[in-house]
């Protein structure tokens, strides 16, 4: 193999920092696109809420969990293994297989789309009459095939800049395609068509702005860094490569599987209005990855990184940290959710769909269930251990479909809720108990236990502080600067209280370097 020589911008890539350096130099893009996406999902929601009847919204939000469901097919999960192996072909100097990687996923993934578009394509009445029960899907899930094809370019772009850390690039072309889909959701509000199909091409056309500019940045930032490699053929690299994104396929088949079999059993087995109440929930019940998400989505590049140059104390120090302080910090959100959820969701999504705030409270409890779970997942793909994640799985899908089916008959929705934790405890538990089977996890019990304490006494100050203010007497406006300021005070406290922790954790991320010196 011939190793190219590395240019002035091949060295601006995976420089050797210190992970402050990386959190402070990329951490400000990657949460200030953030909360600018957040915002446009949210605004997404209510404008379909507003233009279609509540039946309407259900099938919308049906058809569309529906495509996602079918989507991991689509992408055999090789996005996953492009995060995974170009940082190490980069740093390992194995060029040309890096363009290999990345030319070779994007062709499998168009042609899974093209087999899996036809097969969709003469089966969308079907499913539309069995599944759905409304003729109007069969014609909605004929557009969205469009959008399967650009959610592959799109997705294979955004895989090479995560992989390297890109992260102002890598948060922008997402921004520019969900505020993109905000904004022909927007046109089609004020033309005053409000069909469901209007809202299904504002979808199509949202991803395909999105690849537009994510393409214009690669080719006008990349395509010199590289244009003169060549693509190679090597059995045992691709072997390799393959059979980590086979058992990540696997791994992430399960877990959307298991994550999008409550709304299709829903849909099958209640009412499309019941679709919508538990999408209302589900949306207000993630808010929590606004803050989760983007940490952890650019861990996974720094770690592989690490990994690459094996730097096993400080992934051992930082596994520690990560348990430690995130499980604090979701039992927090979760009392603030239990606390004040009914009053969030008035300010989100008005009166109009007051059951999704009884789920909310209901499901709030386990949060920190779901957030051991991705961390455990997390830890366990940095180790390579993809295999494991499947056999958990599948185990958890098995018992949530089973439940779903004894519970959804007696209590509804409800039913579903109640499934959801027992599947959630299962989850924690095995994929806590292997993390630390493989690499001995140290949690500061006290710490844990006394912040958790904190944070439910603050929890039950503000529920008696709320009863006072006849918080469903105010304007939503109002509502809203009461929660915020709610908020405020309550993470104000626990940072006084806790200020001598917090520096010791920026201690230890100033001085822990992602590569060895």
């Amino acid at each position: 193999m011939i190793f190219m020589r590395q240019t002035k911008k091949e060295n601006s890539m995976l420089q050797d920092e210190s992970l402050l350096q990386k959190f402070t130099k990329k951490g400000f893009w990657l949460y200030l696109f953030a909360f600018l996406i957040a915002p446009a999902g949210y605004l997404i929601r209510m404008v379909i809420s507003w233009s279609l009847d509540t039946d309407e919204v259900g099938l919308f939000y049906s058809v569309i969990s529906f495509v996602l469901l079918v989507s991991i097919y689509n992408d055999l999960w090789l996005t996953e293994a492009l995060v995974y192996f170009l940082p190490r072909y980069w740093i390992k100097k194995k060029y040309n297989f890096f363009v290999t990687a990345l030319f070779s996923t994007l062709v499998m993934q168009i042609t899974s789309w093209f087999l899996l578009a036809w097969l969709l394509y003469y089966l969308s009445d079907w499913l539309a009459f069995v599944h759905f029960r409304d003729v109007r899907a069969g014609e909605m899930l004929r557009y969205l095939l469009f959008y399967f094809i650009g959610i592959n370019i799109f997705q294979v772009l955004s895989a090479f800049f995560n992989s390297f850390q890109d992260i102002f690039t890598y948060k922008f072309v997402e921004l520019c395609r969900i505020w993109s889909v905000a904004a022909f959701s927007f046109y089609y509000f004020w033309s005053w068509s409000h069909e469901v199909l209007d809202f299904v091409f504002a979808w199509i056309f949202g991803v395909f702005i999105g690849v537009i500019v994510a393409l214009f940045l690669f080719l006008k930032n990349y395509l010199r860094v590289w244009k003169k490699w060549t693509l190679v053929y090597d059995s045992h690299e691709t072997k390799k490569y393959l059979k980590f994104a086979f058992w990540t396929f696997l791994a992430m088949n399960s877990w959307t599987l298991l994550g999008q079999v409550d709304q299709q059993m829903i849909t099958n087995m209640l009412t499309l209005v019941d679709a919508w109440f538990y999408t209302n929930y589900f949306s207000l019940f993630g808010t929590y990855a606004v803050v989760f998400a983007p940490i952890m989505g650019f861990m996974y590049p720094v770690i592989s990184e690490m990994m690459a140059k094996w730097h096993a104390k400080s992934i051992i120090s930082l596994q520690n940290t990560i348990y430690t302080y995130l499980v604090i910090l979701w039992c927090s959100f979760s009392f603030f959710l239990i606390v004040l959820g009914p009053e969030i969701a008035t300010v989100l999504f008005t009166e109009k769909f007051r059951y999704s705030w009884e789920l909310v409270q209901y499901g709030a409890w386990f949060i920190v269930l779901n957030i051991i779970t991705s961390i455990s997942f997390f830890i366990l793909s940095w180790m390579g251990f993809v295999k494991e994640k499947v056999f958990i799985l599948i185990g958890a899908t098995l018992v949530n479909i089973v439940l779903n089916y004894l519970f959804i008959p007696l209590w509804g929705l409800e039913g579903v809720i109640a499934s959801t934790a027992f599947w959630q405890l299962l989850l924690a538990w095995s994929s806590f108990y292997y993390v630390h089977k493989q690499n001995a996890i140290t949690i500061d019990g006290y710490i844990v236990l006394s912040d958790v304490l904190l944070f439910a006494l603050l929890g039950l100050s503000i529920r008696l502080g709320k009863w006072s203010l006849d918080l469903f007497e105010q304007s939503r406006l109002t509502l809203f600067v009461i929660i915020f300021c709610f908020g405020i005070a309550y993470y104000s406290i626990f940072a006084l209280l806790n200020w001598k922790r917090l520096q010791k954790i920026f201690y230890l991320i100033r001085n822990q370097k992602t590569a060895l010196s």
